[in-house]
């Protein structure tokens, strides 16, 4: 079972290595104890990426269930 701080701590490196037009995707799955709160963070730091990304969310419409998402991030450019 995954954490936020380790989860996120290899979000950030992963981009790190990202090429531009290269995709990250993560499956957050927040039906385990502690899930909710990784889902969340892991949200929150998509969310507070700088225009050289895009973070797109992909959650089920048609039933109660919200686990699991899908998140993925691109990279559009390099910064400087």
């Amino acid at each position: 079972m995954t954490n936020a701080d380790s989860t996120l701590a290899a979000l950030s490196q992963s981009l790190d290595f990202l090429r531009v037009g290269g995709l990250i995707t993560l499956v957050l799955y927040s039906g385990h104890p502690g899930g909710d709160t990784e889902a969340a963070a892991v949200k929150s730091y998509a969310k507070g990426l700088s225009a050289d990304f895009l973070a797109t969310q992909c959650t089920r419409i048609n039933t109660f269930q919200a686990a699991p998402e899908l998140l993925v991030i691109e990279r559009l450019k390099l910064s400087g």
